[in-house]
């Protein structure tokens, strides 16, 4: 007869004993982080009226993975409006730019908004994330970019007092191997 027996390890430190002090852990745990926040403050809008793509300030993170093949979960967490200008609708296009390629593209607009008469401005919380498999353990960098409609649509990040409006960039790294 064979009976269940529970154990308990208590320990300080867990540290491995080969491959660079590295423990493997089993698959998805979470293996490393990277957060990087960029608050706009008092005075320092940012608009983006090219029709071409730009780097969104404050929406971009160096990241160094711990381990080679593993999954990273990046999400992108911004705040920003779109200029509608009388008689138009409201467009601006946004894509995720991963180690160094243009990725997906997203498209946000509000149709009919600036023709209704004024111009107008649609406010919106942007919330994107993105897969990405490491390749090695080299820094890699994840970024946001936008570029306007046309007709005089664009994206802006608006500053508010009391350093209210921030964008954030995570990186989660996810554990791809079973011990």
């Amino acid at each position: 007869k064979v009976s269940n027996h529970m154990s308990t390890l208590s320990v300080d430190t867990i540290q491995g004993q080969t491959t660079a002090a590295n423990v493997k852990l089993p698959a998805g745990g979470i293996v490393n982080y990277g957060l990087v926040e960029y608050s706009i403050g008092t005075g320092g809008t940012q608009s983006y009226s090219s029709t071409s793509y730009a780097d969104i300030t404050g929406a971009t993170i160096s990241y160094t993975p711990k381990y080679s093949g593993s999954k990273c979960l990046i999400t992108f967490n911004l705040y920003g409006r779109i200029l509608a200008p009388s008689g138009q609708d409201a467009v601006a296009y946004l894509r995720t730019h991963i180690n160094g390629s243009a990725s997906k593209e997203y498209y946000v607009g509000g149709d009919n908004l600036g023709k209704l008469g004024d111009s107008i401005w649609l406010p919106m919380f942007i919330n994107i994330s993105q897969e990405f498999t490491t390749s090695g353990t080299s820094a890699v960098v994840f970024k946001m970019q936008t570029k306007a409609g046309a007709n005089g649509n664009y994206f802006q990040v608006p500053h508010h007092g009391n350093d209210l409006a921030h964008h954030t960039v995570s990186v989660l790294e996810i554990a791809q191997w079973v011990l």
